[in-house]
């Protein structure tokens, strides 16, 4: 009897509603009556047609009629509307009642559908039904179908045809077919759970139960596998217990199974990570007062029962007794509710090891079931605790060497700093205090004759008796290679400086003996001292001034001290002010090179030149070297002053051969500066020099002072000899005087210095000096230049002594450039 069903989704509409037990009517949304089924049509089969497309209100008790016209009258949504109850009155004479429960149909977006009312009893008489009105209801509970995703199918047993709904295909990327045509769909069930498919279609047919559930993969053509939930429902059986009736839905789920899959593999990395860091996880009960230890718990702990159900009061008894207070105090406001909790304590082992425990904990609460519960998790921190101690102590061992000299353990130069700050805050406006500058003397000759380790232990050794001298008194500190700073605050008297002084310097002369050799040193000290009465430039100028203090006690004679006087500012400022002018210079072009020949001693025809710099300063006139040397290398400007010289004498030099003068060799002084260059080299090859035309002329003390670019300095030295350059030693003898950097150089040529010449017109012995002088050059076939020939008889003894070239006053003052023409001129033999 299907009269009162649409013909759009026969099959559908009859399995669903037609199974139900009890008459059914369907609303829409505004309470018409469109749809009833099989088991309405059948016990009234002559009201249907009445009823079908009238309002629910028309027919029902006047008690119900008003609250139900308030829900269909006024418009509300079905999702608005709770269930609720009618008495329906059948029309026709003395038409019977039947009570029924209206609930509203929603679909899957939440819009409401319609109504449907379910008799809660038989009605007596039959009725017919309509087929027409009903049409409208059942496209209704298809859009329902479609927006849940279900698809549906119905048989009556193993004969008989299939009902297959077209969401069924959809779902599998296949397009609709008849069912004889799909009984191969197995074969596109994943192979792993085709035996549960089929285990759960044996149950169902063999009268094991009437309601499956079975969750497989599908083999979808585009998407890859999909996961399809299904689940089938006998409606009826014959006498053999056969299935007569099959209904099913299945829906994709493959969305819900990749959320639950990233579940699933999230918790796995949740627990390898917690094995992984060893985490113990627990929980505690309030009302029970147990606790749920994990198995990593009773390992941390060091429990081997296994029992993971435990009471709480046992946690104490593992706490040391000097953390049981906190312990106590972090429980209790686990319970009170305070927010996440962290404690780090102390455990004693059941086999007596003490072990550091971590616990982090957070209260839970749930009223209806468990109640308040304390969920926490602890890790033994042993290790990290052991190296968070080892890393305080190695940065407190940083600390103290970032401020400690390495060596000698004084205090470095930000200590001092740190020790003066820490002075001033204390003292205020009312600081007094005084500052020992201080600099080694002769350190450099133990570091270069006895090796660093001798210089080190003077350092260490010194340093010792500073410390054992200043005591408490004030603070010492190493601020440079040989420099030492002593920091005294307070007031202190000029006799009290000089007699601290004093002991300082007694120390630094007294013998030191090193691997059984006396170690010979003495100290140079600046004083200077900063009163009350001083302002804040002050304060900071005292350690300049004890620097200035220190620069004029080397300059008197080294091994001595100096208190500050306002005049040494003055000279500083000079110096400052000099080497100021000198980079002008240079940039200017303010410097002339004046040439002095140098003479055969034998043939007394012109063999060379000597490059001396005069610097023309508009200020001071013209300057000899001895004037703004000693300040240019002191500043580093001496590299300077040599390039710019160098650059002159070839351009001289190219000048004179373009004049047709046979120019001979020049010399021109190379400084340490210049040689302690990397690009030293470079610079020289860039000018692409004349081979034979210019000869360096070196300092003796070069290797004396080599420092940490010796490596730098003796590579230079080796590119000029590889590069044909000759070198000359300037100034041997004149007190710096060294066999060892005669021998690394091995120069060309060696020159004495003038104060060795001077006197050997009437001493005997200084004669002796220089042919002693002329017997060592000859050891390394050195040509030997006597300077300072002022006489005819300095010249004749110089050559009789051996020497090979004579310069002098005597023979030949310097000249400038465009005079050097002339005398070349001179010297041109006749035609």
């Amino acid at each position: 009897m299907n009269t009162h069903i649409s013909p759009t989704y026969p099959a559908l509409v009859t399995s669903v509603l037609n199974t139900q037990d009890t008459a059914c009517l369907l609303l829409d949304t505004a309470g018409v009556i469109v749809f009833a089924n099989d088991k309405f049509a059948h016990l009234s089969s002559h009201h249907t047609t009445a009823l079908l497309g009238t309002p629910l209100t028309t027919h029902c008790s006047a008690n119900d009629r008003a609250a139900l016209e308030a829900i269909f009258g006024a418009g509300c949504a079905p999702k608005d509307v709770l269930p609720t109850a009618a008495t329906l009155i059948l029309p026709g004479p003395d038409g019977p009642a039947l009570s029924l429960g209206v609930t509203p149909l929603l679909g899957p977006d939440g819009a409401g559908l319609g109504f449907l009312c379910q008799a809660k009893q038989d009605l007596s008489t039959p009725s017919p039904v309509a087929e027409a009105e009903a049409e409208a209801a059942v496209s209704h509970w298809e859009v329902a179908l479609k927006s849940a995703g279900l698809a549906v199918w119905d048989t009556g047993g193993p004969d008989a045809p299939y009902f297959i709904s077209d969401a069924w295909f959809e779902m599998r990327g296949l397009k609709p077919s008849a069912p004889a045509e799909i009984k191969d769909w197995l074969d596109d069930v994943h192979p792993d759970d085709l035996p549960q498919v089929l285990g759960h279609k044996r149950r169902r047919d063999s009268g094991q139960t009437d309601n499956t559930t079975v969750e497989y993969r599908f083999k979808h053509p585009t998407r890859g596998w999909i996961w399809i939930l299904s689940h089938t429902r006998v409606l009826g059986r014959d006498d053999q217990n056969r299935p007569i009736r099959v209904v099913g839905s299945e829906s994709d789920v493959t969305q819900f199974k990749d959320v639950e899959n990233q579940h699933h593999a999230a918790m796995r990395r949740l627990r390898l990570a917690l094995e992984v860091a060893e985490l113990g996880i627990w929980q505690y009960c309030h009302e029970t007062k147990m606790v749920l230890w994990d198995d990593q718990l009773l390992r941390i702990y060091g429990i081997e029962d296994g029992q993971n159900l435990r009471p709480s009061s046992e946690w104490t008894s593992f706490i040391h007794p000097d953390d049981q207070e906190v312990a106590a105090k972090f429980a209790q406001d686990c319970i009170s509710g305070i927010s996440e909790l962290i404690l780090d304590y102390r455990i004693i082992r059941p086999d007596g090891a003490i072990r550091y425990v971590r616990s982090r904990a957070q209260r839970s609460f749930d009223e209806t079931e468990h109640g308040l519960r304390v969920i926490g998790m602890s890790f033994d921190v042993t290790e990290d605790r052991q190296k968070t101690q080892d890393l305080e102590v190695a940065r407190a061992a940083m600390e103290y060497d970032s401020r400690h000299d390495a060596l000698t353990g004084l205090a470095n130069r930000r200590c001092l700093d740190e020790y003066h700050d820490t002075m001033l805050q204390q003292a205020g406006d009312d600081i007094a205090f005084a500052v020992l500058h201080m600099d080694l003397d002769r350190f450099k000759q133990i570091n270069d004759a006895m090796g660093h380790a001798a210089g080190d232990a003077v350092l260490c050794h010194f340093a010792m008796r500073l410390t054992e001298i200043i005591g408490d008194e004030g603070l010492p500190a190493r601020v440079g290679g040989d420099e030492f700073v002593v920091l005294l605050p307070g007031t202190h008297t000029q006799h009290r400086l000089d007699d601290i002084v004093a002991q300082i310097t007694s120390a630094a002369a007294s013998p030191f003996h090193f691997e059984g050799q006396l170690c010979h040193f003495g100290i140079s000290i600046g004083i200077a001292r900063h009163h009350a009465s001083g302002d804040d430039d002050t304060k900071v100028a005292t350690y300049v001034n004890a620097d200035l203090a220190l620069y004029q006690a080397k300059k008197t004679g080294r091994n001595c001290s100096c208190h500050f006087e306002p005049r040494m500012r003055v000279e500083a400022l000079a110096r400052r002010t000099m080497a100021d002018d000198v980079s002008k210079a240079i940039e200017n072009n303010e410097f002339r090179c004046h040439y002095q020949p140098q003479f055969c001693a034998q043939s007394g025809k012109v063999v060379g030149f000597e490059a001396l710099v005069r610097w023309h300063c508009p200020g001071r006139g013209l300057l000899s070297p001895g004037a703004f040397l000693p300040t240019a290398t002191a500043n580093g400007q001496a590299g300077e002053v040599d390039a710019w010289v160098l650059r002159n004498v070839l351009a001289h030099q190219a000048s004179w051969a373009a004049q047709g003068f046979e120019v001979p060799a020049v010399s021109v002084n190379l400084s340490q500066e210049r040689l302690m260059n990397p690009r030293f080299a470079q610079s020289i090859t860039a000018l692409d020099i004349p081979k034979g035309q210019i000869r360096f002329e070196l300092l003796e003390t070069t290797f004396l002072d080599e420092g940490d670019d010796h490596d730098t300095l003796s590579e230079n030295i080796r590119f000029l000899r590889t590069a044909g350059f000759e070198l000359e030693i300037d100034d041997f003898g004149s007190g710096h005087a060294s066999i060892l950097g005669f021998i690394k150089i091995a120069p060309s040529r060696l020159k004495i210095d003038r104060g060795l010449i001077a006197p050997i017109v009437a001493s005997q012995s200084q004669r002796e000096i220089v042919r002693a002088i002329v017997n060592i050059a000859r050891l390394s076939n050195a040509e030997v230049v006597a300077e300072g020939i002022e006489t005819i008889d300095h010249a004749q003894i110089a050559t009789k002594l051996g020497c090979d070239i004579l310069q002098g006053y005597g023979l030949a003052r310097p000249m400038a450039e465009h005079d050097v023409r002339g005398f070349l001129t001179k010297a041109r033999p006749a035609a």
